[in-house]
């Protein structure tokens, strides 16, 4: 079980660096100052999300 639960969440860590990179252009083109803190806080949740998948 450990051989295929591997390539799950790589499979789910690329989906989500993906989602976080297109809402890191899209607040990159709305607002500029705004971006440390939201993608702080978005990385976070999405790594300490994988871990509990």
């Amino acid at each position: 079980m450990i051989i295929n639960q591997v390539p799950i969440k790589i499979k789910i860590f690329i989906f989500l660096f993906s989602c976080i990179s297109i809402i890191f252009l899209l607040l990159h083109a709305n607002n500029g100052i705004y971006i440390t803190q939201t993608t702080q806080i978005s990385y976070s949740v999405f790594i300490i999300g994988l871990f509990f998948i």
